[in-house]
């Protein structure tokens, strides 16, 4: 199978293709990068090193969130088009479940990191297996102090942290955890594992695909804060 995999749901805009298992190429981008107007030019760019074009596809991997929310709706809304365009699958995963599929080999623990401002973090608990990942709790927005609390669900079993370098050292040391210091999600990494999920037969359907926020915008928070006071002064 031949995917298409394209990240945009943190600051690092990612592209990869993924043929059978293999991670053909993998682009990157670096922070502070305009993702709507990168994301065309990188996956241009990226089929064009794997000698491939749109139609030889069998799919497309795009991470959903959570993250930021512009850049989610930049990633869903390109791949979205193009797979109705092309009649072509989507294989829609969580960032965190992208997180927690690169972070280790199978038969662990995994709880992802992912800085959500204001001072709160996205996490998650999950089981990764040879061929797919468990979500066991989450997607969860919590602060510093909900995350002790998150990780007793991991009981006696060993389990890994996995996050950016800032994050993990945020989180107090603790012997029954591992951590892994994970800069960048992978879209290699959400092109195995979509490849793996189209391959049984799971896919999303792109014109029901919906963002995966957990947290609400500033925008419905300042609309909800607004109804209220309107409500107040009736």
């Amino acid at each position: 199978m031949l995917i298409l995999s394209v990240h945009t749901a943190t600051a690092s805009l990612g592209v990869a293709v993924v043929k059978d298992g293999q991670i053909l190429v993998e682009k990157i981008l670096q922070p502070g990068g305009q993702h709507l107007e990168n994301l065309p030019d990188a996956i241009h760019q990226t089929l064009k090193v794997t000698n491939n074009k749109l139609q030889d596809l069998d799919g497309f991997g795009i991470a959903k969130g959570p993250g930021s929310f512009s850049g989610i709706r930049v990633g869903l809304s390109v791949i979205k088009g193009m797979a109705l365009a092309l009649n072509k699958r989507v294989i829609a995963l969580s960032t965190l479940e992208i997180l927690a599929w690169q972070a280790v080999n199978k038969g662990c623990l995994v709880v992802p990191l992912i800085d959500a401002g204001r001072g709160d973090i996205y996490a998650g608990v999950f089981d990764k297996f040879e061929k797919d990942i468990h979500v066991i709790q989450g997607p969860l927005l919590l602060n510093i102090e909900e995350i002790e609390n998150l990780l007793s669900v991991t009981g006696l079993r060993r389990s890994t942290l996995c996050g950016s370098k800032e994050l993990l050292n945020i989180i107090g040391e603790d012997n029954r955890f591992e951590r892994k210091v994970i800069d960048h999600i992978s879209p290699g990494a959400l092109g195995n594992l979509a490849e793996k999920r189209l391959q049984n037969g799971l896919f999303d359907d792109p014109q029901t695909l919906t963002p995966l926020y957990v947290r609400r915008s500033d925008a419905e928070e300042k609309k909800e804060k607004v109804i209220s006071n309107m409500s107040g002064n009736v």
